[in-house]
């Protein structure tokens, strides 16, 4: 297996030295326009080059940790050691935005099973059959399922044992790696049935987000039923958020309405659900300041593993419909989520006029196309642990996003589906490439203004986001430099 990986990523870094665009394609004055480009420190304050020079530190120390066999992933936190300032940097610094992420997965796996815990209602099947660990509340529980809390009591299940259920270390199992992967959605499906429930786990998810200092969150809700149970599913997110911004004022959630395009999905079913969502957007404001109401729903999606799924062309009817591009809604389509040659899902993200696109991970099998990515500031949600965790990368430092980065195509790191995959969403995203991909503080605050920059908002709530970046930005340099 080893073997293979290693020449897997023989192959990508090959793809990727290819990437660059031809000189027939793209006309450049000379060599020059092809060399890499690196963010420049000009200008950078005083405060920001002191916490630069920190950082070169601390990453040097941080590689020490790490025997020269292990590839950098760096991701069994539990398993591994990291730096602790290194670690506390990239938790403490002000990320902008997280722009990928699905449903209530934004929330750490020690929060999730708190809320369980704390909630008295949630019951577990015992290990016995198929079904060993799922989760539901009274109203859909098995005959078969115990309430959890006892099931911890009692000692038939430990919280160590529940935490394995719930994050697996190692997705590269014989039925494969998304297969096990898509069975964490199964093994948490039934806790959907209670609302109070589920907003309690949407609620935890928000407020841990604003303590890793986001302020942009687009959360992508995966929608079933009628119009109706859209619209509920829709609203219940909005007072999750409400509460959060009660406590913390200057956050932002935004959601994306998606449907899925996998074997369980027919055609017609997910354009429904996104033709629901085209409709209740006119309806479902952000109205938490009632005097100035702004757009909740912003944009539509199709998820789903997408080499066993159907391919985006097979949608091109509806995304180019006078009725999407009447809605007002953005597209920001999964694609490139692949290692196959024949999928080419990102062709038609971009025909399909995709503000952003999801993973984006083998746009540089594509050099024109990559190209036209940048005129055009295509954003590529770059999710690095999921990528790792789901075998489209084994060496961190082999991750095209590097590449994309330093291209200068706009790009934004990402989350994902945090709860399945890490112990911290988005700041384990963040350690890993900045150590893997030797980031220095210009890099870094270009990603961070990225996410706010290549979100879903207007221009103006943009600007107004951006302001409020840097002066966090400003105050979190400050602080850490002088203290360090």
């Amino acid at each position: 297996m080893e073997i293979v990986k290693r020449t897997l990523c023989m192959i990508l870094t090959a793809a990727l030295l290819a990437c660059f665009p031809s000189a027939e394609a793209a006309g450049p004055e000379s060599r020059e326009d092809y060399q890499l480009r690196i963010p420049t420190e000009e200008n950078l304050s005083e405060n920001e080059r002191r916490l630069d020079d920190m950082l070169t530190r601390m990453k040097q120390e941080a590689d020490q940790l790490y025997p020269s066999t292990v590839p950098y992933a760096i991701i069994d936190w539990e398993g591994s050691p990291v730096h602790e300032e290194l670690y506390r940097f990239c938790r403490e610094f002000p990320k902008g935005g997280d722009l990928h992420v699905h449903d209530d997965k934004v929330i750490p796996v020690s929060r999730f099973i708190r809320i369980l815990k704390d909630s008295g209602k949630v019951f577990i099947v015992p290990e016995e059959g198929p079904t060993y660990g799922y989760l539901y509340v009274a109203s859909n529980a098995p005959d078969n399922a115990v309430p959890l809390n006892e099931a911890l009591s009692s000692g038939l299940l430990s919280e160590s044992e529940l935490r394995e259920i719930l994050v697996s270390s190692d997705l590269d199992v014989p039925n494969g790696r998304w297969a096990s992967f898509e069975r964490l959605f199964s093994v948490v499906m039934g806790l959907q049935a209670d609302e109070a429930l589920l907003q309690s786990l949407y609620e935890e998810g928000f407020r841990y987000s604003c303590e890793n200092n986001v302020d942009l969150l687009e959360l992508r809700l995966i929608l079933f039923g009628d119009e109706e149970s859209v619209g509920n599913r829709i609203r219940l997110v909005r007072d999750a958020y409400y509460h959060v911004k009660d406590e913390y004022p200057n956050f932002t959630v935004r959601v994306i309405g998606t449907s899925g395009k996998n074997r369980f999905f027919e055609k017609e079913f997910a354009q429904q659900i996104l033709r629901s969502v085209i409709h209740l957007s006119r309806d479902i404001k952000d109205e938490y300041d009632p005097a100035n109401p702004k757009d909740f729903i912003i944009g539509i999606d199709l998820v789903n593993e997408e080499d066993a799924s159907k391919p985006l062309s097979e949608y091109a009817d509806f995304f180019l419909s006078d009725e999407v591009r009447e809605s007002g809604l953005q597209t920001f389509l999964h694609a490139g989520e692949s290692l196959r040659m024949e999928n080419d899902n990102v062709i038609d993200a971009y025909l399909f006029g995709a503000s952003r696109v999801g993973h984006g991970f083998n746009l540089y099998r594509f050099p024109e196309l990559l190209q036209k990515f940048r005129e055009k500031g295509i954003a590529l949600e770059i999710c690095p642990i999921s990528n790792y965790r789901l075998g489209y990368v084994s060496d961190m430092r082999l991750h095209p996003g590097l590449i994309y980065l330093q291209q200068d195509l706009p790009v934004v790191i990402c989350s994902d589906d945090g709860l399945f995959l890490t112990n911290a969403p988005l700041t384990d995203d963040y350690y890993a490439v900045i150590l893997s991909w030797d980031l220095g503080i210009a890099e870094i605050k270009e990603l961070c203004r990225n996410a706010i920059l290549y979100g879903g908002l207007p221009e103006d709530e943009t600007q107004a986001l951006l302001a409020q970046w840097q002066t966090e930005w400003n105050a979190f340099v400050d602080s850490f430099a002088e203290a360090g």
